[in-house]
């Protein structure tokens, strides 16, 4: 039985639209180094949904922890010790979100705003 190419056209069409539907909703990832500096870069915005990856880049230690925002986004009270150690948040309510370093107090601190996500 021989297959009309119209009708195999709209297959192929309809199955790419299956196939790129998830990656229309993949989240995204922000990267933030903690440097001897403090918070590289000092501030991001993201969606709900999306993440933020907290990365130690030097040979301190680091203990990240909020101290306002939503309910959301709490940090556990882990110490990060070595190059490469990281945390990842995923907060998932709207808002301004304000992170320091409690081992190296005199640095800035991290802003991070969460906005609702598009359709």
């Amino acid at each position: 039985m021989r297959v009309p190419p119209l009708v195999v056209s709209a297959l192929l069409v309809a199955s790419a639209s299956i196939t790129l539907a998830p990656s229309a909703f993949a989240s995204r990832e922000a990267v933030v180094y903690l440097t001897v500096a403090g918070f590289t870069p000092h501030s991001a915005t993201i969606a709900v949904g999306d993440r933020v990856r907290f990365t130690v880049r030097d040979h301190k230690a680091h203990q990240l922890a909020k101290t306002s925002g939503p309910n959301s986004g709490a940090v556990a009270p882990n110490v990060l010790e070595g190059q490469g150690n990281s945390v990842t948040l995923s907060p998932d309510e709207v808002g301004a979100y304000t992170y320091v370093d409690r081992l190296n107090p005199r640095k800035p601190e991290f802003r991070l705003t969460v906005r609702a996500l598009r359709h």
